[in-house]
């Protein structure tokens, strides 16, 4: 895994990624930073990566000027793999904060707003909608902030009434949709 622009650029984590984490390509990554930099500005942005995995996306933004991101998973062993990069990268412990929580559990008690989510929730967990509605309910997502969803094309979306899809783009069987609150 490695971090493709700004402060933490070219950084690569070269340590053993647990079985069952699907990290986000380079050139999916890179496109999906193209497309995010035409919609919002990283820049100061908090926020938030639920289903981490590797943390490459959160830690991508927040190589690019983010000032806050929150990691959000489930597994203690990516929870350890996260930890272990964040070192690697000497990455502030003042910029980051790392939950070991269910997304959805995650989703329903958190108080914070959150400029930019990103989520890729394995593909078969079958919670994403669930976990669009949260989002959506409580307002989880900024004024005019940008979620990034993963999913597969082979499991549909069904988006909340007041969240509007801005644009998607496909990497084989993976989807990425960009959202917002509407």
């Amino acid at each position: 895994m490695r971090i493709i622009s700004g402060i933490y650029g070219g950084r690569r984590y070269k340590g053993k990624i647990p079985e069952g984490v699907r990290p986000t390509l380079d050139q999916a990554r890179e496109s999906i930073f193209n497309i995010l930099t035409g919609l919002t500005d990283t820049e100061d942005a908090v926020i938030a990566d639920i289903c981490a995995g590797t943390g490459a996306l959160g830690l991508e933004a927040l190589s690019r000027g983010g000032k806050h991101i929150t990691f959000v998973e489930k597994s203690r062993k990516v929870i350890d793999m996260i930890r272990k990069i964040t070192e690697e990268f000497n990455v502030p412990k003042e910029d980051f904060e790392i939950i070991n929580a269910d997304a959805l559990k995650f989703c329903k008690q958190t108080e914070k707003k959150f400029d930019i989510i990103f989520s890729d929730p394995p593909y078969k967990a079958g919670f994403t909608n669930e976990m669009l509605q949260i989002i959506s309910e409580r307002n989880i997502l900024s004024t005019n902030g940008i979620m990034v969803l993963e999913y597969s094309k082979n499991y549909g979306i069904v988006l909340p009434e007041n969240m509007s899809l801005i644009k998607e783009k496909s990497f084989g069987e993976t989807i990425v949709a960009f959202l917002e609150q509407s």
